[in-house]
């Protein structure tokens, strides 16, 4: 029964602490990133209909819904941070009306595309 017990209470605070999680993890990455040694260009790759997502930290768990890139976008990352076993690259996407979108994007979703000395 305490068994059943805990983990209905752990059930219903995911949430909660998936909230807590991303803010902490962010502030993490904040203070621990790596610069990228120039602005560096990169293309989304996949095939029609793939989405790559924006996060709000650098986890899996932190996926910003109805915010994504699709294949052949380019965007400048600015920072990298390895966390859960893969790459993550701190990023902005800026659209045709100059509408900028920032955020972490998982590095294999991306392809270099060159390097820019350019932020506009």
């Amino acid at each position: 029964m305490k068994k059943l017990i805990l983990l209905i209470l752990l059930a219903c605070s995911t949430g909660a602490y998936a909230q807590v999680s991303c803010s902490q993890l962010s502030e993490i990455a904040d203070e621990n990133y790596t610069e990228l040694e120039a602005l560096t260009l990169y293309k989304v790759s996949g095939d029609k209909g793939f989405r790559s997502y924006f996060y709000s930290a650098p986890s899996k768990a932190c996926k910003k819904n109805q915010v994504f890139v699709i294949p052949k976008d380019t965007v400048v990352a600015y920072y990298s941070f390895n966390n859960e076993g893969q790459q993550w690259l701190y990023a902005v996407y800026t659209n045709k009306n100059n509408v900028k979108t920032t955020g972490w994007l998982r590095e294999n979703t991306l392809i270099f595309a060159g390097t820019t000395a350019l932020d506009d």
